[in-house]
């Protein structure tokens, strides 16, 4: 019942799919060909992936993010697709492109993995639009993780391995783990999530066999995942071992304790699906879409909300920037596919393809119940197996979730084809005449069928007037529950109310168009039109629901500098800067300004250092010991300090070589007041203006800085920082970290004239403490390699101000020397007096990437065997098919 590979009809399948699906995202990405604008993206603005562009190669070693706090080892890029698109095109073109280039890869990948279970063309075409379009995959893209839909791409590779086992099985297992691994490569935790699904499916695979006893099979199967797990775990080496060095050792708040979970349990599931929402499987706009979506299309649901915001309205009331809309002929063809399942007699699949529908609909299941989280009881359960409360939001179950509803959609669809479009049956003159004979000869099963979805439909009918009836009720729910004002929140039901009778009307073409090909009017010579329509639907209802998550902006626009940042600019790896909150009005627009366009933006697209963090879902224990919230010694994050702790706020701007200060005009006259001191003063005191007198102020990046000496603002040098390096000839060496923190906050202390060294290293006493020790100057810097020319004049202690790591190597003169750790979280050196040139560079061990790179060559040998050995079959195959028709 499968069908035939064509070599003729396999290249024409893949030309109409590369065609629809250019022609598509040529359509809703089309502003990408428009000079000077790119896509937006949260998680990956154009100002980040500029700052690193110049080291995206040399980031494969290792990654050291520089400007942000002071500094820290990030997750290393990978050996992935994305990494070469962006090593070829820079980062302009990647930011306009990266999205339709990675949904483009997802869709090839999902039609390669129904060609493997020999399903008729179209349905492979369409399964692959199906995935290119699913919103969930289609919004993290547009979000900016776009590593979500490549990584989907890799499992899809994984699970298409697997299923063409027929030959060179061995060969085919090691590449199903070589894709995981790249999935592990692209999505981190997404990647390792989605490699149990594919463990049990290989598992699975084996375990249906019919030909062999129980144990056997189980052996087999344990075998398989074996292979294919050390597989994943050689290509995947450089990943893992980052990983784990970056978001697992050191990490604070991990202890595998009950205590410990609990602690987490609020943090770990803030981002889980609600119940209700899962009706965004459904209807897109149910619940909005991004939380900047106008004309009342805001996200209003609870994904991101604070644990008891509803009680004490503290902490996020939501926050999110993905979907879940799966397309209504999607899902109704899931349910189809297991609906045909399910049957006892007359079933269209085979006992095996039974099984694997089933297979796949139990995972959905489990996996919906997991994406609940915390608004669900099995997460509750699973969050007690040791290290599952390391993983942070359940809703990233969602993901593998689609994945099956789009196997489920193919079995659904492949049924359709092959009873009512492969299958012989004679066709009438009209539609009416066919579909009378459909239902006079229809099965009993099919029947059922038509009658429950025109049920559904008259009920989805139903609920549109009734909820369209309740407009004032849903209103009132709206402000009383999500807490939007009433203008606000009647905008909100209208929106809402509009996407409800959208999903009617797709669920209305759906079903006639199901039923239709059911009737068996497109058998035959019509066949190709059961595709069109079905593929129009399939395309019109995605790609409208997926076009509020398109965003454009003009990039140069958005990065116009302006007299601040210029001013921070210059030599931007001698300072820091930071924002003071307290004094600001909530709703201030600098504060906005700053937290989302300056700090995420422009300072790393001009390459500035801040102290303020952009994200950090896992505090390292340094940093928590050192200016965590709940017990640093300098509990300071992103401007915000507790004014209980004011005290400390000198000494850590002083230790953290944070110069500039941005807050409201009085700021310094204030601190020199508070502090006793005459250390800040106010360059530069400016106003905030639209950028052009043409510009009406709709949204931030609108916004720009004019200088004025009355300006309600102000840019605060604290001319008492540190700077970025020193020498010292009076240092202390403590190895008690507590006894350190309590040294470098005591009044007592003078980081100007004192260093203290945290180290086992042996290192000599100070000889000269109270003498000028000398000079330094940064020569030359990059974030991993820094290169400082020292004159001491006694025996000194380079301090450099910058966050400490072992795997730091510096050498003195070209002689490695030992790294010292200074102030308790900065680098430091021994220097004998003289003249020296110093060098630190971020070395980390590369065994585990040469692992990956020489997987990643094996992967590709692998692959060209197997392309060799296939077209070697073919011609086999063509020589003695002519050999027999001579015969």
């Amino acid at each position: 019942m499968a069908e035939k590979i064509d070599g003729k009809t396999s290249r024409s399948g893949w030309i109409i799919l590369i065609a629809v699906l250019a022609l598509v995202f040529g359509v809703l990405f089309q502003r990408s060909f428009d000079e000077g604008f790119v896509h937006h993206s949260n998680d990956g603005p154009l100002g980040a992936i500029s700052a690193q562009a110049d080291y995206v190669i040399g980031n494969v070693k290792a990654y050291w993010q520089n400007l942000n706090w002071l500094g820290g080892q990030q997750p290393s890029a990978m050996p992935t697709v994305d990494l070469l698109f962006f090593a070829i095109v820079g980062p302009v073109t990647f930011a306009k492109f990266i999205v339709p280039f990675s949904l483009l890869l997802l869709g090839l990948s999902a039609c390669l993995f129904f060609r493997q279970l020999r399903f008729h063309w179209a349905v492979c075409i369409l399964g692959g639009i199906a995935a290119a379009l699913n919103a969930n995959f289609f919004s993290n893209a547009a979000w900016g993780q776009y590593s979500r839909p490549l990584t989907q791409a890799a499992i899809f590779l994984a699970l298409a391995a697997i299923q063409s086992q027929s030959r060179h099985t061995a060969i085919k297992l090691v590449l199903a783990g070589f894709a995981i691994g790249m999935g592990i490569m692209e999505g981190f935790d997404v990647g390792a999530l989605y490699s149990l699904y594919v463990a049990g499916f290989a598992f699975f695979y084996v375990l249906i066999q019919s030909d062999k006893s129980s144990g056997v099979k189980a052996v087999t199967g344990v075998g398989r995942v074996a292979v294919i797990a050390l597989a994943a775990a050689l290509i995947a080496a450089h990943a893992l071992t980052s990983l784990i060095g970056t978001q697992v050792k050191g990490i604070a708040g991990l202890e595998q304790t009950d205590e410990g979970r609990e602690k987490r349990w609020a943090e770990a599931t803030q981002w889980s699906t609600p119940k209700i929402e899962t009706l965004r499987v459904l209807i897109p706009g149910s619940h909005g879409y991004r939380m900047d979506t106008p004309d009342g299309g805001q996200y209003w649901g609870r994904v991101g909300q604070s644990e008891g915001w509803e009680t004490h309205r503290q902490g996020l009331s939501r926050f999110s920037g993905s979907g879940e809309y799966a397309g209504v002929l999607v899902v109704l063809l899931a349910i189809y596919a297991i609906a045909q399942a399910l049957r006892r007699k007359k079933s269209v699949y085979s006992d095996r393809e039974k099984k694997f529908v089933w297979f796949w609909s139990v995972l959905a299941l489990i996996s919906l119940l997991l994406a609940w989280g915390r608004f669900g009881p099995l997460y509750q359960i699973v969050y007690q197996i040791p290290y599952f409360s390391t993983i942070r939001n359940p809703m990233k179950f969602m993901h593998p979730f689609h994945m099956i509803l789009i196997i489920l959609f193919g079995y659904g669809l492949q049924a359709l084809y092959r009873q009512y479009v492969e299958a012989a049956i004679t066709r009438s003159s009209s539609f009416s005449e066919q579909w009378k004979k459909f239902w006079v000869t229809a099965s009993p099963f099919d029947q059922k069928w038509v009658i429950g979805c025109i049920m559904f439909l008259a009920i989805a009918v139903l609920s549109l007037l009734i909820f369209n009836t309740s407009a004032k009720s849903f209103e009132k729910h709206l402000t009383d529950f999500a807490g939007l004002d009433a203008g606000l929140a009647a905008t909100t039901a209208k929106f809402s109310i509009r996407e409800v009778g959208l999903f009617v009307l797709f669920l209305a073409l759906s079903v006639g168009a199901v039923l239709a090909v059911m009737s068996g009017w497109f058998a035959g010579s019509r066949a190709k039109w059961a595709g069109i329509l079905l593929g129009t639907i399939l395309v019109v209802d995605l790609a409208r629901a997926n076009m509020p998550w398109i965003i454009y902006y003009d990039y140069k626009y958005k990065y116009a500098t302006n007299p601040v940042i210029e001013k921070l600019r210059e030599e931007p790896y001698k300072n820091r800067v930071t924002m003071f909150t307290m004094g600001f009005p909530q709703n201030d627009n600098f504060s906005s300004l700053y937290a989302i366009e300056w700090l995420q933006q422009h300072f790393p697209f001009y390459n500035i250092q801040s102290l303020d963090i952009v994200q950090m879902p896992r505090e390292p224990v340094d940093y928590a010991a050192f200016a965590g919230m709940t017990s640093g010694a300098f509990p300071y994050r992103s401007g915000y300090i507790d004014p209980r702790n004011l005290d400390v706020l000198p000494r850590y701007w002083q230790l953290t070589n944070t110069r500039y200060i941005l807050g409201p005009a009085g700021l310094a006259e204030a601190l020199n007041a508070q502090f006793k001191t005459d250390a800040f003063q106010a360059p530069m005191r400016f106003d905030l203006a639209p950028k052009s007198e043409q510009t009406q102020v709709k949204r931030l990046e609108d916004l720009t800085v004019v200088q004025n000496p009355n300006g309600k603002y102000a840019l605060i040098e604290f001319t008492n920082a540190l700077p970025r390096a020193k020498l010292y000839s009076n240092w202390q060496v403590m190895t008690n970290q507590a006894v350190t923190l309590e040294r470098l906050k005591s009044p007592e202390f003078d980081p100007q004239t004192e260093v203290i060294v945290s180290s086992d290293r042996e290192i000599p006493p100070a000889a000269a403490p109270g003498n000028n020790a000398g000079t330094v100057e940064i020569s030359s810097y990059a974030p991993k390699k820094i290169v400082f020319s020292a004159e001491a004049t006694v025996p000194s202690v380079l301090l450099f101000n910058d966050k400490y790591d072992p795997n730091w190597k510096v050498t003195v003169d070209g002689k490695e020397a030992p790294l010292l750790q200074a102030n308790f979280i900065m680098r430091g050196v021994y220097l004998a007096p003289g003249k020296h040139e110093v060098v630190f560079a971020f070395e980390p061990p590369t065994t585990a990437l040469y692992i990956s790179l020489a997987a990643l060559a094996l992967g590709l040998l692998l692959c060209g065997y197997l392309v060799v050995s296939t077209k070697r079959d073919e011609k086999t195959s063509e020589c003695m098919d002519k050999e027999t028709k001579k015969a």
